[in-house]
């Protein structure tokens, strides 16, 4: 399947790297990842939100391999930014390769694949293209309960469990420790700048 994504996403940047204004690669992978991150949720409720609890072997194997479809991607996406010149999405294209990067070295794809549901939001957000109302409503929606909500309810969980267990002197545990801060403070940055924009149309309506 992996071979199946690197040619699809060669044959998107090659003939239709953008549709009007969404880029295909992104939301490409938004839709694979976030359909692969959302079934793991659905499917196996209990091991998602305490993924920190179980070793990558115990996992389905959707779990491991996840991670390797946005470790791929993850150059694209700087490529992008780098084009945008736009510093937050620079450093956010950072953030995601080496935090990719650093579960599939250490042999914790699966604390990644979690992560992957915030890519739900990040199909909206490119049909929010279209300047139709229904795509906004659901980017409001699914940002804030899967990047506001969700994902910082897993997180607090992961803190707890690694200061329990004195995890916070590993290398792998600590460091990801504070790569979840950086995602977690960007997330709740744009948020509250989502949070403005609703306030002010309802407001102008």
């Amino acid at each position: 399947m992996l071979i199946y994504f690197i040619f699809i996403l060669g044959f998107i940047e090659l003939f239709i790297p953008r549709i009007q204004d969404i880029y295909v690669s992104d939301l490409f992978h938004a839709l694979i990842t976030s359909l692969g991150s959302n079934y793991l949720l659905f499917t196996t409720p209990h091991m998602y939100l305490n993924i920190f609890k179980y070793h990558y072997h115990e996992t389905p194997i959707l779990y491991q391999q996840l991670p390797y479809y946005t470790m791929i991607y993850s150059f694209i996406d700087m490529y992008y930014s780098i084009q945008m010149k736009s510093k937050i999405m620079i450093f956010h294209a950072f953030v995601m390769i080496i935090t990719t990067f650093l579960c599939l070295y250490y042999g914790y794809p699966h604390y990644a694949s979690v992560g992957l549901m915030l890519e739900t939001s990040s199909i909206f957000l490119n049909l929010k293209q279209y300047k139709k109302p229904f795509f906004e409503i659901c980017f409001g929606l699914s940002f804030i309960f899967y990047r506001n909500l969700l994902f910082t309810y897993i997180c607090m969980n992961y803190y707890i469990y690694v200061y329990e267990n004195q995890y916070y002197y590993d290398i792998f545990h600590g460091t990801f420790s504070v790569l979840g801060l950086l995602f977690n403070g960007m997330n709740f940055f744009w948020g509250i700048k989502i949070f403005k924009n609703i306030n002010k149309k309802m407001k102008y309506n």
